[in-house]
This record gives structure tokens, C-alpha cells and sequence, in this order.
């Protein structure tokens, strides 16, 4: 947490309105203390009062994640890089919004024009140089940063249908994961971030030998995940449905509530035990049913009540599950399963930088652009 004394910060800023660096401490101050809107007030005073790479930037990164002002922002991130930043958060920065849409609607990356993606990968591979530029002290909070460039630009290669550069740059990441460096020092990245990590890039790998038509070599990376200890069942019975591993996908699957949005799952299920499936989906109607007797009757007790605000409420909860329920029979009486279409690209996963904010102690972060790079 940064320990900034907000009343005399206040104080000061009576006698100095226009002094950028203290606005961007407030600004600081709230962004940890949230009350109402004062974080983006002092950003933007900061702004206004010095367009500076460290204050383009804060207000360009957090309008983008805290925000949502995703056209205002990438203006602002790119006026910001045109000040030729030394420090790689702007470039880093820049790389989220090109790679993350507000919302972080993770299946739009796989829809960009090929132009996006190259300029993803041209602004990867300079924060990489920014990065390796700088001494180890000044990495802090970011020691996993390359391992993240490299397995967003494997992504991207993924999107581009290069799929040996995407090969290869999944193998950096995980080479420098494995780097014993990694976590060395007083600020250690703790063993469960190095496993997840780890994990979502073995992942992603698998991904890629399913898409370039190699099912077996995908199942047998599938077996040296079992150890790690973010396995996660629905990961696996997913990816042993890409590869048509339909039996080994069932098996991975109890007979409980699965959602419905695993829909390769369910196929999975489907084809290699029908009655299973037959018996989990008649579970869900059941309980679907229960449901919306339930609702009928809360909704009774509000129109008795005259609790209109809540009757409305349930109302809508009433439609929505006779909706779900008159799906649901209409699935179980259909002939049979159609296979889902959904592209697997989609399901890459990039890797999220953490906060890029100048000055921000909490994280560790650079105070400013200024700084020696190493000889």
C-alpha cells in the first residue's frame, strides 16, 4: 500500500494547484482509496497541467482498465510512446489495449485484421528490448513480464496461422520460466504463480497441436499436466473433446452440474456415453423445475406483499427459466447431438501485464521514466 498522508498532500496542493508530480500522488492516493471518481480527477489535472510520458500514461492506462474510455485511452497511450518512453510500461501498456478489448471479451482477439496483429508482435518485441535494457532492480514486480510477451506473441502468431513461430515463442516463455533467476531475489514470485503460469502456457501448447492436426501429441502433453496443481478437469475433458478424444473426455466428467457453456464437453459426453448424457441433462431440467416452482412462489408472496420492485425482478426470472426449461426438453427429445462449430483459436490464453502504473509503491512500479539503463 502506498502511504501517502492525503491531508497534507491536500495541503500542499493549496499552495502549489499546479505542481504535476503532487496531482499524480493524490491521484495515486485514491486509485488505492477509492471515493467516487477523485482518482480520474487528479490524473487528469496531472495531465493538464504536464503532459509528461509518466502522466499520458497513468491516465491512459487506467481510463483504458478502470474506465472503459477505450478510444480516449489508445489516443492518449500513443501520444504517450511518441514522447519515445526509455521504460517499457507504454509499450507494455499499449500491447494490453491491442490485445484485450474493454470487458476483456477474451474470443474477440480471434477477429482482429492481420495489421493488428502485426503491430502486436512489433510492440511485444520492443518492450522486450526496453525490458532487457534495464537492470534487474528496476524489473521488480514484473520479472514474469517476458514469459508473458513471449506467450502473447506465440498467441498471435497462433491468429496469424504461423504456427511454428507461435511453436517456438511458446518455448521461450517456458524456457525462461524456467529460468532459476526467476524469483531468485527478495521480491520471489511465489511457486503457485510460477505453476499457473506454467500451466496456461502448457495449455496453450496442447491448443496448437490440435489446431495443426496432431491429436496425439496433444494427448500425450495432456499427461504431464497431471501434476501440476491448477489441473483443472474441464481444461483437460476440453481439450480431449478437440482432439476427439471423446472416451478419455467422459471419463474426466462426473455425473453432476456441468455447465452448459462447455458445449464440446457435452458432445464429448454425448458420443461416448449417451445414456449419461441422457441422465445429467434430464438432472438439470429437474432442477430447473424446482427452480421455477420456487420462483412462482416468492413472486406470490411479493404481489401479496405489494413489493412491485421484486415481483418485477422475479418475473423476469420466471420467463428466463421457462425459456432454459423449454430448451432443455427440446434437447432431450431431438434425435441427436450436433457437433459445436466454435473455433479453437478463441480459446488461446494471454497473459495480463498486472499494474503499469507509474509510481505506484503497492506494485513495486517505477516512479518515473527517468532512469540508467544498463551499460
Amino acid at each position: 500500500m502506498t502511504e501517502y498522508n492525503i491531508d497534507k498532500l491536500l495541503e500542499q496542493l493549496e499552495k502549489h494547484p499546479d505542481d504535476d508530480k503532487l496531482l499524480a500522488k493524490i491521484a495515486l492516493y485514491y486509485i488505492e482509496n477509492p471515493e467516487g471518481n477523485k482518482d480520474l480527477e487528479y490524473l487528469e489535472r496531472a495531465y493538464q497541467v504536464n503532459p509528461s510520458i509518466e502522466n499520458t500514461h497513468n491516465l491512459a492506462f487506467w481510463l483504458y482498465h478502470e474506465y472503459g474510455e477505450e478510444i480516449r485511452s489508445i489516443g492518449l497511450q500513443r501520444q504517450a510512446l511518441l514522447l519515445q518512453p526509455k521504460s517499457y510500461y507504454p509499450y507494455a501498456s499499449y500491447i494490453l489495449m491491442l490485445t484485450f478489448d474493454v470487458g476483456y471479451t477474451d474470443d474477440s482477439y480471434s477477429h482482429k485484421p492481420v495489421n493488428h496483429y502485426e503491430l502486436v508482435i512489433e510492440y511485444c518485441l520492443i518492450a522486450l528490448e526496453k525490458f532487457h535494457s534495464t537492470s534487474a532492480e528496476q524489473h521488480k514486480g514484473h520479472q514474469l513480464l517476458p514469459v508473458n510477451l513471449y506467450n502473447n506473441i506465440a498467441c498471435t502468431y497462433v491468429m496469424l496461422d504461423k504456427h511454428e513461430e507461435a511453436s517456438k515463442y511458446f518455448v521461450k516463455a517456458l524456457q525462461v520460466l524456467e529460468d532459476s533467476n526467476i524469483g531468485s531475489n527478495k521480491d520471489k514470485v511465489s511457486q503457485s504463480i510460477l505453476d499457473e503460469k506454467k500451466y496456461n502456457i502448457l495449455l496453450n501448447q496442447i491448443r496448437l497441436q490440435i489446431l495443426i492436426g496432431h491429436p496425439r501429441k496433444a494427448i500425450t502433453l495432456i499427461n504431464q499436466l497431471e501434476k501440476n496443481v491448477h489441473y483443472d478437469s474441464l481444461d483437460i475433458a476440453n481439450l480431449y473433446a478437440r482432439a476427439c478424444a471423446y472416451d478419455l473426455a467422459n471419463k474426466m466428467i462426473p455425473e453432476s452440474y456441468m455447465d452448459d457453456s462447455w458445449e464440446l464437453i457435452w458432445y464429448a459426453i454425448y458420443k461416448a456415453d449417451k445414456n449419461k448424457w441422457y441422465r445429467m441433462k434430464k438432472a438439470m431440467l429437474n432442477d430447473e423445475v424446482k427452480y421455477l416452482s420456487e420462483s412462482k412462489i416468492d413472486a406470490e408472496n411479493y404481489r401479496l406483499e405489494n413489493k412491485l420492485d421484486l415481483l418485477e425482478e422475479e418475473n423476469e426470472t420466471i420467463e428466463y427459466l421457462k425459456n432454459v426449461i423449454n430448451n432443455r426438453i427440446i434437447t432431450l427429445e431431438a434425435d441427436g447431438v450436433s457437433k459445436p462449430n466454435s473455433s479453437i483459436k478463441a480459446e488461446f490464453s494471454r497473459e495480463f501485464f498486472g499494474c503499469l502504473l507509474f509510481g505506484c509503491e503497492a506494485h513495486d512500479n517505477l516512479m518515473n521514466d527517468n532512469f540508467a539503463t544498463k551499460a
